[in-house]
C-alpha cells in the first residue's frame, strides 16, 4: 500500500483540457498585446511628443508624464493577473471560471476608472494651456513687432501664424495697431482664407483654435490604443453581461406570454384573425348508420374470442393524420348558422407541459361538427373522420402547450358499457 503510494504521488498540476489551453491562449494573448503597448510607448509612437512651443510646455510635459504612468500601470496590473489566471488554470482542481471572472472585474473598473481620470487631466490641461495665451492677449495687443531670440508666448504666436496660416490668437483683430509680416496673407483677393484688415491682406483663420485641435488629434492614436486595451481585457465580462441581459429579456417575454396566453398568438397565423380548433365528423343518414351498427354486432358475435388481438390491430392501423382544423370565427359562424345540429362546443385541459414551467390550469374550448362528406360548409384542406375509427393524432398546440381531444372525439365509455352489455348477456 505504501509502495503504491510512493509510486503514485498526487500531482499539484491538472491534467489540460480544453478549457486549460483556452484560458492559457488567452493569457498570452493578453501578455503579448501588453509588451506591444510598452513598445509603443517606449518609441514614443502613440505618445504626443510634438512641441509647438519654443521651450518645452508644461501643461504637456505633465499630460505625457500621465500617459507613460498609465501604461506602465496597466501593463504591471495585466501582467499580475495573467500570472495568477495562469496558475489557477494549471492548478488541480483550480477555480479557473471564477479567477477569470474576478480579475476581468477589476481590472475593468480600475482601466475605466484611470481613463476617465486621465481624460479629464487632459481636458484640464487643455484648459489650462487655452486660458495662459488668453491672458497675454492685452499684452500682445500694445506690444510693438518686435522679433526676438528669446522664447516668448510671442515668439510661439509669431511661429504659429507662419507655420498654419493663421493671424491672431482668437481673431486676426486682436493686433490693433499693428500688423506682423506673419499674418499677412500671400494669396489673391478672390482665394479664400484671407480677409483685408487695416488695408492689409491677412489670414482669417484664428491660431489658438488650431493649435488646440491639432493637439487633440495628435492624442488619437493614444486614445484608440487605450480603448482597445480596455475592450480586450473586459470582452469576457462584455460576452457574459451581453448573454445575461438576452437571457432575461428572453425570460421576460417567455413569461408575459405565458401570463397573457389568451392575448399572445403563438402560431404562424400571429397578427391576424383569432381562430378556434374543429374536427369534421362524416355525418351519415338513417340507412348507412343501421347497416354499420348490423354488421359490427355480427362481427362482434362471430369473432368474440379474437376481441382483443382486432383491438391491437385496428390500434395500429389507426390513420396518423391530425384532423384538427384551425377557423376562423366568421367561419365558425357561417356553420353554426347552417348545419343541424350546429357545432357542439367542447372543453378540455391542457396535456403535460413541454417546456420547464409547469403546466397550467387553463381550459381551452373546441369543436365538433358533423357534416356531410361534399358540402358546401366544409372547407377544403379539412379532414373528415369516422365516428367509429379513432386516429392516432387529434390535437392541436399553442405556444408551449397541446390540446390531446382524442378521448372526447371518440370516447371509450361507451364501448366499455357495450362490453358489459355483451358480458351480461
Amino acid at each position: 500500500m505504501a509502495a503504491e503510494t510512493e509510486s503514485s504521488p498526487k500531482t499539484v498540476l491538472t491534467k489540460p483540457d480544453s478549457l486549460v489551453w483556452s484560458s492559457t491562449a488567452v493569457v498570452t494573448f493578453h501578455l503579448i498585446f501588453c509588451v506591444l503597448v510598452i513598445a509603443l510607448t517606449a518609441t514614443g509612437l502613440i505618445l504626443n511628443d510634438r512641441n509647438l512651443e519654443c521651450e518645452a510646455s508644461v501643461e504637456f510635459a505633465s499630460w505625457q508624464k500621465l500617459q507613460i504612468t498609465l501604461v506602465s500601470s496597466w501593463a504591471g496590473l495585466i501582467f499580475l493577473a495573467c500570472i495568477l489566471v495562469l496558475l489557477e488554470c494549471w492548478r488541480r482542481n483550480g477555480h479557473t471560471i471564477k479567477m477569470i471572472a474576478g480579475v476581468t472585474c477589476v481590472l475593468t473598473v480600475i482601466m475605466v476608472s484611470s481613463l476617465i481620470y486621465l481624460h479629464k487631466a487632459e481636458t484640464k490641461e487643455i484648459q489650462h494651456f487655452r486660458e495662459r495665451y488668453l491672458t497675454f492677449l492685452p499684452h500682445m495687443r500694445r506690444t510693438k513687432y518686435v522679433r526676438n531670440a528669446t522664447c516668448s508666448l510671442l515668439t510661439n504666436v509669431y511661429s504659429w501664424q507662419t507655420q498654419f496660416q493663421c493671424c491672431g490668437l482668437e481673431s486676426h483683430q486682436d493686433w490693433n495697431s499693428f500688423i506682423p509680416d506673419s499674418c499677412l496673407c500671400n494669396r489673391g483677393r478672390s482665394e479664400s482664407g484671407c480677409v483685408e484688415f487695416k488695408h492689409s491682406l491677412v489670414y482669417e483663420k484664428p491660431c489658438l483654435p488650431t493649435v488646440i485641435d491639432l493637439l487633440k488629434t495628435h492624442n488619437y492614436p493614444f486614445w484608440i490604443i487605450m480603448i482597445v486595451w480596455v475592450s480586450i481585457v473586459s470582452s469576457p465580462l462584455a460576452i457574459t453581461c451581453l448573454t445575461l441581459a438576452g437571457l432575461i429579456i428572453w425570460s421576460f417575454f417567455f413569461c408575459m406570454s405565458w401570463l397573457m396566453e389568451d392575448q399572445i398568438v403563438w402560431c404562424k397565423t400571429c397578427w391576424r384573425k383569432k381562430r378556434v380548433p374543429v374536427v369534421f365528423i362524416r355525418k351519415e343518414n338513417n340507412n348507412q348508420a343501421l347497416s354499420r351498427k348490423q354488421s359490427s354486432r355480427d362481427a362482434s358475435g362471430e369473432h368474440t374470442n379474437t376481441e382483443q388481438e382486432e383491438e391491437e390491430q385496428n390500434t395500429e392501423d389507426k390513420p396518423g393524420v391530425n384532423p384538427v382544423k384551425m377557423i376562423t370565427l366568421p367561419q365558425l359562424s357561417r356553420l353554426q348558422e347552417g348545419l343541424d345540429p350546429p357545432p357542439v362546443l367542447h372543453r378540455v385541459q391542457n396535456g403535460p407541459c413541454m417546456c420547464i414551467l409547469p403546466p397550467s390550469t387553463k381550459i381551452k374550448d373546441f369543436y365538433t361538427v358533423w357534416i356531410e362528406e361534399g358540402s358546401p360548409l366544409l372547407p377544403g384542406d379539412a379532414i373528415l373522420v369516422d365516428a367509429h375509427i379513432p386516429m392516432k393524432n387529434c390535437f392541436w398546440d399553442k405556444g408551449h402547450r397541446y390540446y390531446d381531444v382524442n378521448d372526447i372525439v371518440w370516447p371509450k365509455e361507451p364501448e366499455k358499457s357495450e362490453k358489459s352489455e355483451k358480458s351480461e348477456v
